[in-house]
C-alpha cells in the first residue's frame, strides 16, 4: 500500500461516516506531504485500513477504507494524531487533493522535542510559536537583546540559542 502524507491548518472536515455499501470505489492512492494517512487509518480501524482519494480532483474525497466499507476521513483530527493537539489543518486548493498542509504551534519549549525550541515573534514572548531548531556557530555581531528569560544576550541569535525568545531590544532591567 502506498503511504499517503497528507500536509494539512485549519480546518475540520469529515468525509461521510461509517459504513457504504455503494461509497465509490478509491481511484487513487498516493502521498501528500507531511502527513501519513494511511497510519491515522490504521490507529483508527484497524491494520488492514488504509488512505484513499474517491475522486482525484476533490480534495475533500480522503476516505479510511477497510475492505469493502469506507469510512470518513477526519483530516483534523489525522494532523492532532501525528503533531499533537497544537496542529492545524489548512488546504492550499480545492481541486487538489494533495494540497493539504499540517502546521503546528508551541507554547514552550518541551513542545518541540530535542535540538528545537518554541520560536516567538519579538516582545510576544506569551504568544503561540512555531518550533524550530536550536541555531549553533554564533558570533557576537547583533545588537544586545532582553531575552524572554529575563537575561541579556549579545543578539537575538543568542537568545535563541539559549531557548528563548526576545522580549526587547536592549539590556534586561
Amino acid at each position: 500500500m502506498t503511504k499517503l502524507l497528507m500536509g494539512i491548518v485549519l480546518s475540520l472536515f469529515v468525509v461521510g461516516c461509517g459504513a457504504n455499501v455503494d461509497a465509490p470505489a478509491v481511484v487513487e492512492e498516493g502521498l501528500t506531504g507531511g502527513l501519513d494517512l494511511d497510519a491515522y487509518c490504521k490507529r483508527t480501524w484497524g491494520p488492514s485500513a488504509y488512505a484513499g482519494i474517491v475522486a482525484p480532483g476533490d480534495a475533500w474525497s480522503w476516505v479510511c477504507q477497510v475492505g469493502d466499507v469506507q469510512h470518513g476521513m477526519d483530516l483534523q483530527a489525522a494532523c492532532v494524531q501525528q503533531y499533537g493537539s497544537n496542529a492545524t489543518v489548512q488546504l492550499g486548493s480545492v481541486a487538489d487533493p494533495y494540497s493539504w498542509s499540517c502546521t503546528y504551534g508551541c507554547s514552550k519549549n518541551a513542545d518541540c522535542g530535542s535540538g528545537n525550541y518554541c520560536k516567538k515573534p519579538s516582545g510576544q514572548c506569551g504568544a503561540v510559536g512555531q518550533c524550530a531548531v536550536i541555531p549553533t556557530g554564533l558570533c557576537a555581531t547583533g545588537n544586545r537583546v532582553c531575552g524572554c528569560d529575563g537575561r541579556t544576550y549579545p543578539g537575538p541569535g543568542f537568545a535563541a540559542k539559549a531557548g528563548t525568545n526576545v522580549k526587547h531590544g536592549g539590556s534586561c532591567p
